[in-house]
Order: C-alpha cells, then structure tokens, then sequence
C-alpha cells in the first residue's frame, strides 16, 4: 500500500506535526550501514534531509525513514557481502509494525521529485500509521492525478517546475494540471 505526494517542506512540517499531535512517532533512516545502529529522529521536523536539495535525480532513490510508534525498537539485519564483509540493512523486513516516509523535495531549481508513504505491512500497528499519513495528506493536498499536491508543491507547477519522477524522465511524463 502507498500513496505518492509532492510536498515541500513548508507543505509536509504542518501535516506532520498534525500526525504527532496524535501519535507519537519516530523517524529511523532506513539504507545500508556499516555498522549495526540505527539514526532515529523523534520528530518530522528534526529530520535533515527534510529541506534540504536531493543529491540524487530519482524519486526511488532518495532518503527514506521507517515511521513506527517511538517506544518500538528497530531490528536491523546483517547482509553478508560479496567481499566477505557485513553491512547492516534497516528496512521493514524485521520491522513489520513500520511505514516507509520518502518525503521527496527539490534535485535542483528546475526538478521537484515526489515523496511517497508505502507499507508492505498489513499488522494493526503498521495500518494505523497508514492510515493517519494517508488521512492527512488527502485533507491537506490537493488531488492531480494520482498524486496528492501540497499547497506550495502546486505553486510550483503553476510557475513551470518540473513535477516528476526523475532528472533523466522524459517531460511528457512529468505531472500537468490538464
């Protein structure tokens, strides 16, 4: 389950407080680690990658954080690589009771990619996030196509930003209002 956004920073810090009035949550930076521990951030706001520009042109391929219910602990997984070493994987494989937040932003002043909220999940605990991140978007955002559009994201488009899905994807994919 997932649902694909634009959102500035401005867009997201007000939606996400919203969330936190209700829910208290925390933010674990999901990837690939040397070493076996985990980055946890206690609020949306406090994330660093939040609004700051992407220095990677694909949706897909930006900073994600795994949302759970702040007491939870997060499991990580040791990878055995090809070279004989370990790396350490954060994702929701051990942690079921989690939702992936990809909150997407600005590659560069041309390119604005998409955020997305996904679960592979269907635990009580991982549909409640779902569905709370979901709930607000779609009160908040505006509805182009298939993604939800905040404010100053739709601003953006008006004004000629390109909305899409990677710096290499052709423009007649990017998202139009018509």
């Amino acid at each position: 389950m997932q649902r694909q956004f634009y959102a500035t920073a401005n867009d997201l810090l007000p939606a996400l407080d919203h969330i936190e009035s209700k829910l208290q949550l925390a933010y674990t930076l999901t990837g690939l680690f040397d070493e076996d521990a985990q980055i946890t951030y206690a609020t949306g706001s406090t994330l660093p990658t939040l609004a700051k520009p992407l220095s990677v042109g694909s949706a897909i391929a930006g900073p994600g954080y795994l949302v759970t219910e702040r007491l939870l602990p997060i499991r990580s997984r040791e990878v055995q690589q090809n070279d004989g070493g370990k790396k350490y994987a954060v994702d929701q494989l051990l942690n079921p009771d989690s939702i992936v937040f990809q909150h997407g932003g600005f590659y560069s002043a041309e390119i604005f990619l998409p955020g997305r909220i996904a679960t592979v999940s269907d635990t009580p605990a991982a549909m409640k996030i779902q569905r709370a991140f979901s709930t607000v978007f779609t009160k908040r955002f505006t509805r182009v196509k298939a993604y939800w559009v905040g404010q100053e994201a739709l601003t953006l488009l008006q004004q000629g930003t390109r909305l899409t899905f990677g710096e290499g994807s052709p423009s007649e994919f990017d998202l139009k209002l018509n």
